[in-house]
């Protein structure tokens, strides 16, 4: 019967999350898996990702922890047959959402990537402030203001280097691609009794 099992993944006994250890059945390309979360805040976050794409109607997708926000829905099933398809080959340019607000529970970081072309703050604003809200609670103010001015700069065309800050009791860590127009943002919380979080920037 045990055998069966393995062999046959029908006949498996499916393993349920416990939500007092923090785990978390989450959607994946091919199913669903099992996260671990570090703390309560962070668990918390997850339901906030759900809230947050569904501001956008639904041109969003969760895949794991990552909230994909897109244009529209054309760009959303460009970007999704392009992953489905894997490699698309040398000289091509893979379709990519134009938002992505994300958790990594393994590093207990929280980021927020954006590719900066016409509109893109204007349709992805409320997510963004939902999710930033929920992270940075009393800072919140503080981390919008840092973050608009940051992508403001950006797409008047100047040259942006990486930067760190704290806000509150969290680091963040603000990664820009100048060429690419990307600014990702990542936030831990501080090692030094408070929150170390890596904000929102441009991830590479």
């Amino acid at each position: 019967m045990i055998l069966n099992r393995l062999i046959d993944k029908t006949k498996r006994i499916p393993i349920q999350p416990q939500a007092d250890k923090l785990q978390r059945l989450v959607p994946t390309a091919g199913g669903q898996k099992i996260v671990v979360f570090p703390d309560k805040q962070m668990w918390d976050a997850y339901d906030t990702l759900l809230k947050a794409g569904q501001l956008r109607g639904s041109n969003y997708d969760l895949l794991d922890t990552t909230l994909r926000l897109f244009k529209d829905e054309k760009e959303k099933i460009a970007v999704q047959q392009s992953g489905s398809m894997g490699n698309t080959g040398a000289g091509s340019v893979a379709a990519t959402e134009e938002a992505a607000i994300w958790l990594d529970p393994t590093y207990n970081t929280y980021g927020i990537t954006v590719r900066l072309r016409e509109g893109t703050l204007a349709r992805n604003e409320e997510p963004i402030r939902l999710f930033a809200n929920q992270l940075f609670t009393y800072d919140a103010s503080t981390f919008h203001t840092f973050f608009a001015s940051n992508c403001a700069d950006m797409e008047a065309g100047m040259q942006l280097a990486d930067k760190q800050v704290t806000v509150g009791n969290y680091r963040v860590n603000v990664l820009v691609n100048n060429a690419e127009k990307r600014s990702s943002s990542r936030s831990q919380p501080n090692k030094d009794g408070g929150l170390s979080r890596r904000a929102p920037g441009v991830a590479g």
